[in-house]
């Protein structure tokens, strides 16, 4: 099976740290290492700010929507595959910022 995850890219506006692209599944890596105690800092640590840039529960949704699609294809005895990247666009209000530099 693939990770859908691996496919999405999400692009981020932030007036203060400038534009970038993540991967979601960084993002739910990210997520994941939080839950597992890793202390974080808003500061310095990347999982700290990916974690925050999508809900869990949906990325969670669509890693468990893709897989049902492979099985589907699989057991019609074809494939499906992901032809090109989907591209999310997020732009950090300056409250969001405000929130994550407060200590």
């Amino acid at each position: 099976m693939s990770d859908i995850l691996k496919h999405v890219d999400v692009q981020v506006h932030c007036q203060q740290c400038g534009d970038f692209i993540v991967s979601a599944d960084v993002i739910a890596e990210s997520q994941r290492m939080l839950e597992e105690g890793c202390p974080g800092s808003p500061y310095e640590c990347t999982p700290e700010l990916y974690a925050t840039l999508l809900d869990r529960s949906l990325l969670e949704k669509l890693a468990l929507s893709w897989q049902a699609v492979e099985r589907s294809a699989r057991k019609q005895g074809t494939s499906v595959q992901v032809a090109s990247r989907l591209k999310l666009d997020i732009t950090l209000s300056s409250s969001e910022k405000e929130r994550r530099n407060t200590p």
